[in-house]
């Protein structure tokens, strides 16, 4: 039985009108004479080409300030997150601003190049703004126009331009809201051109300054209309003897809205495409129902990809991948703004993208024809990452793609962004900065810290050479393709690309139940054993030509072992807090705190007053227990404790009197006694954690039973307390796993 979908008639006549009411609002219908009285009150947004209304999106949008990794503040603009959103790339979304703010200035004249190691964004940064265009194309503020040719024999009262037909009243002013069964003959503008254009030169001026605009738009003062609207125009122009008003009576207004997905102003081409335009003669067949006026002429009209990216952006992927002479034709048109094709000449108005990766440039600029490409592109680099921040947002993304429903085990981003950040970073030729580890420079890149070991003068000297640290290899070319061809090798020109984490992750989901960082250590140790696959594998062999790609790589990467080996450095120090804090025992960095409390409590104890406990906030006695259970960390013997603590606090005194009161340095004061609490104290800690280890385990085995009670409880407690980080039982053991062979590597066992 068929099924009928039906819809009650109040139902539907409430769908009809609300759609009616919004074109209606979005005015996707007007008469010329609307749209000149529209202009006459904001002419700057009816006479914008594709740059200015490309800086009208970015500034639409807007931008805020983040620390770029120099350590200075640098613009972000907001269309890198709203639509296809682009993790760190900030120096290259400004210089992409700068461009189109010089292309709105004076005029589009120039090819823009993102060029950049395979997977760097490159693409993602123009889809990005091509989505931000098409949203904004939507709003009232980002409204576009362009116009059809409408024609009507019966619309024809005075002068008959079509067919000879009984003669109907119709507006004498447009034809633009003619009914469609009293429309004869229909033709849209193939370049989408300005409507404004139909207004003559000299006219058109007038307007614009009349408007009140001092900077009049060149290119709607240099512009004409397309080929075939100008044929229309002339001929209609003829027929009614110059007659302009009778001419725009045929003009019906649209509306327009860029789109990827119609082909309306937003348009990508891949390499393989080398037919960007042509033309067409005119269907004249007698059923296209051509006016008479028109008959006689030969109109041609354009079609293809250029011509639908007109009044917008139109992105060559992989451009220099095309051949050259199905390119040369770009640098013309880039220079002059127009295209020649068979019987047509198209004046294009659209921003020109191009991307391509960076050896494909420096291949390109060995070749013949590179001089005259070199002077009509603009050339934007887009490196890879190499801030772990913004590199941890990307892999998030993949994770989430790729391990939905999965259990993820804590630090799984942290470790697969890590050690992508780590394969890209080279070591500085500075003196200062050549003594930083891998590890310590990502640090460095990610938050401007140096590290915590370093001497103060040390330290500060480090982050006055910050900038030229990140811009130490930005000019340099030492990577060699063969003998005669230079290479760039800025630092994030090489390294693990988006890519290839992509492939990494995908190998750790797909081995077992849960992703955790030893799936991706896993995963990692198989992918860099491939080393006639992977590029960034080969990078650390600097000097040495590449026997698969006879490239020879630049000095400063590191090789994947000793990378692995970060990483997996870095893994175990986080695991052993989060250890630490389930089993709540002291944190190293917890010391400073743990001997104040101490201090605290001697002092109490020594004026005999009470003292407020550090957990319940209780006014409690000092505590005995607690004192001499550090005291015996110090090796402080039992009948000594009353002279001991007289000694502290007679050493804090003098420290008082001579610098007066403020922050004591206690780590400097009594550094000696820190040490000996640290080692103390960690080789016991060491010892509790190795046996609450142990128990985990063995929870839910077998053998837990002749686990003492006391370790139960503790391991029990531990593992609550794990799961409540982020882990489940099967990667909680996993890790402790992980954690004990670290510290059986670490004794040479």
């Amino acid at each position: 039985m068929d099924i009928i979908l039906t819809m009650p008639n109040d139902n539907l006549q409430k769908l009809s009108e609300s759609f009616k009411g919004r074109f209606i609002a979005n005015e996707s219908i007007k008469s010329f004479q609307q749209l000149l009285e529209d202009a006459r009150h904001a002419p700057v947004k009816f006479s914008r080409n594709s740059a200015q209304y490309m800086k009208q999106v970015f500034e639409y949008y807007g931008h805020y300030e983040v620390k770029d990794i120099t350590g200075e503040m640098i613009r972000r603009w907001r269309i890198f997150d709203l639509f296809c959103t682009v993790e760190g790339q900030e120096r290259a979304q400004n210089k992409i601003y700068h461009q189109i703010c010089s292309f709105a200035e004076n005029r589009i004249n120039k090819i823009i190049l993102l060029h950049g190691p395979n997977g760097s964004a490159k693409s993602s940064l123009v889809t990005s703004i091509m989505m931000a265009m098409e949203e904004y194309s939507k709003l009232q503020e980002g409204a576009l126009y362009t116009f059809n040719w409408i024609f009507s024999d019966l619309g024809e009262k005075e002068v008959r331009i079509g067919f000879n037909q009984e003669n109907i009243s119709f507006n004498e002013d447009t034809l633009a809201f003619t009914e469609p069964e009293d429309i004869t003959f229909k033709l849209p503008c193939s370049m989408k051109d300005n409507p404004l254009l139909l207004i003559p030169p000299t006219e058109r001026e007038a307007l614009f300054k009349e408007a009140g605009m001092i900077d009049l738009p060149q290119h709607l003062m240099q512009q004409e209309l397309c080929q075939k609207c100008q044929e229309i125009f002339t001929q209609l122009a003829i027929s009614y003897n110059g007659d302009w008003k009778q001419i725009i009576r045929h003009i019906q207004v649209e509306r327009f809205y860029l789109s990827r997905r119609f082909r309306k102003g937003l348009i990508s081409i891949d390499p393989q495409r080398n037919i960007d335009a042509n033309s067409r003669p005119l269907n004249m067949e007698q059923s296209y129902r051509i006016p008479r006026v028109l008959a006689l002429s030969a109109m041609y009209e354009p079609y293809g990809d250029l011509i639908d990216a007109n009044r917008g952006v139109v992105e060559f992927s992989e451009i220099l991948k095309r051949s050259s002479e199905a390119n040369k034709y770009l640098l013309t048109t880039a220079e002059t703004g127009c295209i020649s094709l068979p019987s047509f000449t198209a004046y294009l108005d659209c921003v020109i993208f191009s991307t391509d990766n960076q050896l494909q440039l420096s291949v390109f600029k060995t070749s013949v024809d590179w001089p005259s490409f070199n002077g009509r592109m603009s050339f934007i680099r887009v490196p890879y990452l190499t801030r772990w921040a913004a590199e941890k947002k990307c892999c998030q993304k993949l994770v989430n793609s790729y391990a939905r429903n999965t259990h993820i085990a804590p630090h799984t981003v942290d470790v697969v962004s890590l050690w992508a950040i780590l394969t890209r970073i080279r070591a500085s030729k500075r003196p200062l900065a050549a003594k930083l580890t891998p590890l310590e420079k990502v640090a460095l890149y990610n938050s401007g810290d140096p590290p915590d070991h370093w001497k103060a003068e040390d330290r500060q000297n480090l982050l006055k050479d910050l900038k030229d640290i990140v811009l130490e290899y930005d000019e340099e070319h030492e990577r060699y393709i063969d003998k005669h061809t230079q290479d760039d090798s800025y630092e994030g020109r090489g390294g693990a690309s988006y890519r290839e984490l992509e492939n990494i992750l995908i190998s750790a989901v797909n081995a077992r139940s849960y992703l955790s960082p030893m799936g991706i250590f896993t995963a990692i140790e198989k992918l860099v054993k491939d080393d006639s696959v992977y590029e960034f594998v080969r990078l650390h062999r600097a000097g040495v030509q590449d026997s698969r790609t006879g490239i020879m790589y630049e000095k400063g990467f590191y090789d994947p072992d000793t990378l692995l080996a970060e990483a997996k450095a870095y893994y175990g120090e986080q695991l052993e807090k989060d250890l630490r804090t389930a089993a709540g025992l002291i944190k190293a960095d917890e010391y400073t705190k743990y001997f104040e409390r101490y201090l605290q409590n001697v002092k109490a104890y020594l004026k005999e007053e009470k003292i407020q406990h550090y957990a319940t906030g209780l006014w409690e006695a000092a505590d005995e227990k607690f004192m001499r259970s550090v005291e015996i960390k110090l090796d402080v013997d039992a009948n000594e404790t009353r002279p001991w603590r007289n000694s502290i606090a007679n050493k804090i005194a003098s420290w008082a009197l001579q610098h007066g009161a403020g922050n004591i340095p206690y780590a400097t004061l009594f550094s000696d006694s820190f040490e000996a609490l640290k080692k103390n104290s960690d080789s016991e800690v060491k010892d509790q954690l190795q046996r609450i280890q142990k128990s985990v385990l063995l929870h839910n085995t077998e053998d837990w039973k002749v686990v003492p009670e006391e370790d139960r409880m503790a391991a029990v407690q531990t593992i609550e307390n794990l799961k409540g980080l982020g882990f489940n039982e099967e990667s909680l053991k996993e890790a402790i796993v992980f954690l004990l062979s670290q510290d059986l590597l670490s004794q040479g066992k």
